[in-house]
This record gives C-alpha cells, structure tokens and sequence, in this order.
C-alpha cells in the first residue's frame, strides 16, 4: 500500500510507556531506537545463556549441601 501523505512517515512512534523508561522521549532517532534494541537483545541472549549455569550451579549446591 503506498502512503498518499507526504512527510507521514518521517519517523517513529512509540506509544508504549515502558519504551519511554528506556528510550526517553527528548532527542531520540532512529539510530538510538537500533543501539537500545541491540543492547536489550545481548541482555536477554546473556540472561538466557546464563539461566542453566546458574541452575546448575544451584541444583549442585543443594545436593553438596545434602551429602
């Protein structure tokens, strides 16, 4: 579908409040919009790798502390 309104698209919107706890609303682009999501998904792929380390680590403990 192609937009009849110029300059309608000359950005992005967020309309979620949790993005402006993250983002901020002054002085934000595009490219600030790529670095926060970078930096969120490397956070969340760390936590999800760490998550069986820890539980394993966890899981060890009880059994040492058991014996």
């Amino acid at each position: 579908m192609n937009n009849q309104v110029p300059g309608a698209q000359d950005g992005i919107g967020i309309t979620n409040p949790v993005a402006y706890w993250i983002i901020g609303e002054d002085r934000w682009s595009i490219e600030k919009f790529r670095i926060a999501l970078v930096h969120s998904v490397c956070l969340t792929l760390l936590l999800i790798a760490a998550y069986p380390a820890v539980s394993w680590r966890e899981a060890h403990d009880s059994e040492t502390k058991s014996s």
